[in-house]
């Protein structure tokens, strides 16, 4: 798991003036129904603001309010891939997270920043290239931080089979010709005649060709992500037979969308592709807790987890979603949705940030994909000589 540099800048926002409010939601599922998001995101803020108040200083409030009401102003919520927001606000700074799961409405006020439902999203960090691909088209989107971009068409992209390989010159020899732009502008082929082997099929194998080098030189080799390709099972076969690209990715889509590929058409493609690529990596991360365990590397005690989390030999933290153990600490009070009173702060949650900061991994997992059962686990740097 990638942590990117400003989640790591954001664990020492305790730091920054005041105590943190943490407030997560989930989007709705129409990207531009944005009325709805900002009612319940108003919700949210007028019950922070109680359990604020509850405790902290009136006078620093308004300092909260005022970016919480600039983000409402003028942030579009909603936004292509993302199903839900964290939003982390201090009295000086506001910082706004797109997660890529349907969050529980929730908010958190404390000293500590709940970053639990952060580290759930960004434990499966997804970039790809999506390949969308039809006998004689293709469009090509990128995924990347949430966001879906289609990038601009030039001269050289072989959108469809004609813009690749060109239109038919009536003469004896079956020659063709380039339509005057993209690749081979101007040049003159041998159209690949023959009955037996069905000149339309040769035709379709030298455009997938051409859609394969054009994705090869144009991105591959630029950005180094992996290419999922989504087409009818037919082409995908076709394709990955003549494919020179060793990025593209065992994950696919065979529900081709229709000609125009809605948006909803594209959202579905992308969530169900990340779905095949998180099932992926909760399957390596069960053989990788497995080979662990043989080497005497993992740790169920809680007790002996937080220490060896603030020796910094935790390499990977797991946490059942939902989990709460409360922290020794009786100063470290948190007020949230579950208990506006206030309750010890989740001691999973300080050694997420703990484990975190020493570059360790965490896992935020539903009770069926932990790798053990338990609300808690741990795979060490080096082998202990007990586990339990």
């Amino acid at each position: 798991m990638a942590i990117n540099a400003d989640i790591k800048n954001l664990l020492t926002v305790s730091a920054h003036k005041g105590p943190i409010v943490t407030i997560v939601l989930p989007l709705n599922p129409k990207a531009d129904n944005s009325v709805e998001d900002k009612t319940q995101l108003n919700s949210l803020i007028a019950q922070a603001k109680k359990a604020y108040l509850s405790k902290y200083l009136s006078k620093f409030w308004p300092d909260y309010e005022a970016k919480l009401n600039q983000l409402l102003q003028t942030e579009t919520l909603g936004n292509d891939v993302s199903q839900g927001l964290a939003i982390y606000v201090t009295a000086d700074q506001i910082n706004m997270f797109r997660l890529n799961y349907p969050a529980k409405p929730a908010f958190a006020v404390g000293d500590t920043m709940q970053v639990l439902p952060l580290l759930k999203d960004f434990q499966f960090p997804l970039a790809y290239n999506l390949v969308v691909l039809r006998k004689n088209s293709f469009h090509l989107f990128q995924i990347q931080n949430r966001v879906i971009e289609e990038p601009e068409v030039t001269a050289d992209t072989p959108s469809t089979l004609t813009d690749a390989l060109g239109d038919y010159i009536p003469a004896d020899d079956q020659q063709l010709k380039s339509a005057g732009h993209g690749r081979g502008h101007g040049a003159t082929f041998k159209r690949g005649y023959d009955p037996k082997e069905e000149s339309d099929r040769s035709d379709q194998l030298r455009y997938f060709q051409a859609v394969d080098e054009y994705v090869i030189k144009n991105f591959t080799n630029k950005d180094h992500l992996p290419v999922v390709l989504a087409a009818e099972p037919a082409v995908q076969g076709e394709f990955r037979k003549i494919t020179k690209n060793k990025m593209l990715s065992d994950v696919r889509f065979e529900k081709i969308p229709s000609l125009k590929t809605s948006h909803e058409e594209l959202l579905d493609m992308v969530r169900n592709i990340n779905a095949q690529y998180n099932h992926l990596t909760i399957l390596e991360l069960a053989d990788r807790f497995d080979n662990a365990t043989g080497a005497k590397k993992t740790l169920t005690d809680i007790n002996k987890i937080a220490e060896a989390a603030m020796a910094g030999s935790v390499a990977t933290l797991f946490v059942k979603d939902g989990a709460y153990v409360a922290e020794k600490d009786v100063n470290h009070v948190q007020f949230d949705s579950k208990d506006t009173e206030g309750h010890p702060s989740n001691l999973l949650n300080d050694l997420a940030i703990t484990t975190t900061g020493f570059n360790g991994d965490v896992y935020v997992l539903p009770e069926e994909e932990m790798p053990v059962q338990a609300d808690y686990a741990a795979v060490l740097r080096f082998p202990t000589t007990e586990v339990k």
